[in-house]
């Protein structure tokens, strides 16, 4: 990604937005901060092993679920500077 927009003189985060999907201690050196969800992992995690138990015992699960989530914006939202 970083050789893609360097050719065509961009860089991240400075010029295009970014979201990681949580907040990765990768990114703790990133100014401007680096946009986030926050959510908590136990419910998936509860689904994910009720979906694996039915489909052990060889039954269907098509159930969807949804998961609460936040946007923590960081500094890379928005408009590029001019």
């Amino acid at each position: 990604m970083q050789q893609f927009l360097a050719q065509r003189g961009l860089s991240a985060p400075r010029d295009v937005s970014m979201l990681c999907l949580d907040p990765s201690p990768c990114f703790t050196w990133s100014r401007p901060s680096i946009a986030h969800i926050h959510w908590q992992p136990r419910p998936l995690v509860s689904r994910i092993v009720r979906w694996a138990d039915k489909v052990a015992r060889g039954m269907e699960d098509l159930r969807n679920t949804s998961i609460k989530a936040e946007l923590v914006e960081g500094g890379t939202i928005g408009p590029v500077p001019k």
